[in-house]
């Protein structure tokens, strides 16, 4: 009986500490449980059992539909490496081989020499046609693949293929076509019977429309402290980088098959994890491999993918030497999944956990018109260091006078404006019904602006100019509006820049670089995204 009552109080002993493991995720949760708060779902496995799986917030905020171990999610990116695993399906049928040629599918890439393992692993050099189109001022949501084809077929590669890794959605869009065009089916079908029902993820499958997926969540974003529903791609281009909806429950299915390997088996596994991986990041060790990035985390192996679009956050990890993986899904677009899986591994890992000052952004009011007029003006520092302050439905716009930096923020009470919990400003010393000082603390350093007239504006004319891409056929405009330089795309709405050095300013589209003559006059500029490089637009007025 004494030997039976010991270990009983050892069994207690270990649950308490699984349990104590997890308080920083639980706090963290809290934080969900508020009215019209979108949610998130956290599964942890440790040791091939369940040890967290808690869900918090909505997964529909106008139907009052909370997350639940059911809800289902859009993975945007963490599909890729289910597209990538129907290619190794069929590569190890005989299919196809991982060095095919792009061309023996697509036949204007014949000059160049792009393989399906170049596709894999982000090494092509293609460019990312959602970026095309956003430079060409027509980002949008819903392409055909008709569309996309022609966004791709007449650029260049950013690299030669194999030299370097450019993470690109375009890739992926080629290795669906592909999987269809070998198997003779679509994706969705070729998937669900040769992935999904074995591994009897029972809730988990691409689709093309996301009105036809059950139980679903839909993903939110704050504007001006309010929910707004974000739309997911759909439509026939819209399996490519993304495509697939699952649940926390179905994933851990997944993930225990790449720990145990029982039904796709070691061979298919091996060929994921350990063959023909690219190392984009020597100096840390990391590789990326058929949908799959891997690294370390604290020491120990980590292989991992996230998935991130407006409205939903995602991420599995899954590390091998300590027997555990965790799943975050989310469709609140204010979640920090990198802080949440720290909170779900760390205590479980043998490494400290130091809850942050404020893990979620701070609570906002929106304020009348009649407050925030007060604080509407120009407020110096010292001559050429000033922040102009115009007032917009609710909230504030700061615009940083000396580049250009345009800031939208919203109150936390009548007075305090905090852009993040590093940068906070605050109005005070009130007179004639105007604030005369604004106070700027950011990361500890403190600033005091004084409410001026006016004040010294940069001279932004040496960026001035129309300019026009052929090959993309579109017109950038850029001009000086209120002392501040804007540009608009094809005569489209106004927006602002931000000026970086003499040559170099970004804007949303990416950063450009302007080639000037002996005379300083910039006769045209580079424009370059991080996922689609080398747009040159020359000036034409």
């Amino acid at each position: 009986m004494k030997k039976l009552f010991a270990g009983m109080l050892l069994f207690l002993a270990a649950s308490l500490h699984s349990q104590n493991n997890f308080w920083p995720v639980d706090s963290l949760l809290v934080q969900y449980n508020k009215p019209e708060t979108a949610g998130v779902s956290v599964l942890v496995v440790k040791d091939g059992k369940v040890v967290y799986n808690k869900q918090a917030g909505y997964a529909n905020i106008e139907k009052k539909q909370p997350v639940t171990p059911q809800t289902v999610f859009c993975l945007a990116s963490v599909s890729k490496q289910f597209t990538a695993s129907c290619i190794v399906l069929l590569e190890q049928k005989h299919k196809l081989s991982f060095k095919d040629q792009l061309s023996k599918y697509f036949p204007e890439y014949s000059k160049k020499n792009i393989t399906i393992l170049d596709l894999l692993n982000h090494t092509s050099g293609i460019k990312n046609h959602e970026v095309i189109s956003l430079i060409k001022g027509k980002e949008k949501l819903n392409y055909t693949n008709k569309e996309i084809r022609e966004l791709l077929a007449p650029q260049e590669l950013d690299f030669e293929p194999g030299t370097a890794f450019s993470y690109s959605n375009s890739g992926y869009w080629y290795l669906v076509r592909i999987v269809e065009k070998v198997s003779g089916e679509s994706i969705v079908d070729f998937a669900q019977k040769n992935i999904f029902k074995p591994l009897k993820m029972k809730n988990t499958n691409y689709s093309y429309s996301f009105n036809s997926v059950k139980n679903a969540a839909t993903g939110y974003k704050k504007e001006n402290g309010i929910n707004v529903i974000c739309p997911v791609n759909s439509g026939e281009g819209s399996i490519a980088g993304g495509g697939v909806y699952g649940t926390a429950e179905d994933l851990n299915l997944w993930l225990t098959e790449m720990d145990n390997k029982k039904v796709l088996g070691e061979a298919f596994w091996n060929t994921i994890l350990n063959q023909d991986a690219y190392e984009f990041d020597k100096e840390n060790k990391s590789f990326y491999t058929k949908g799959l990035f891997i690294t370390n985390y604290g020491g120990k192996k980590c292989i991992s993918h996230g998935g991130d679009v407006e409205g939903f956050h995602n991420d599995l990890t899954y590390l091998p030497e300590a027997k555990m993986h965790v799943i975050i899904l989310s469709n609140n677009d204010e979640t920090k999944k990198a802080l949440l899986f720290q909170a779900a591994a760390n205590l479980s890992l043998g490494f400290g956990f130091k809850m942050p000052k404020a893990a979620m952004p701070a609570p906002t009011v929106k304020l009348s018109k009649d407050v925030l007029e007060k604080y509407v003006g120009i407020y110096e520092f010292e001559p050429g260091v000033a922040y102009k302050v115009t007032a917009n439905d609710g909230f504030l716009n700061f615009t940083q006078l000396w580049d250009g930096v345009y800031l939208s923020v919203n109150a936390s009470n009548s007075n305090t404006f905090p852009l993040d919990p590093d940068v906070v400003f605050t109005f005070n010393d009130e007179k004639n019904g105007k604030t005369q000082m604004l106070h700027l603390n950011q990361e500890g350093q403190e600033a005091d602006f004084k409410r001026v007239d006016s004040a010294v504006m940069a001279d932004f004319t040496s960026y001035t100019g129309r300019f026009r891409s052929e090959l993309l056929n579109v017109e950038y405009d850029f001009f000086i509006k209120d002392g501040l330089l804007y540009y608009t795309i094809d005569k489209g709405i106004a927006q602002t820049t931000e000026i970086v050095d003499e040559n170099l300013i970004s804007i949303k589209e990416g950063k450009i670089t302007y080639q000037r003559n002996a005379d300083g006059v910039a006769n045209e500029f580079i424009l370059n995204h991080p996922r689609a490089k080398n747009f040159k637009f020359e000036r034409i007025n």
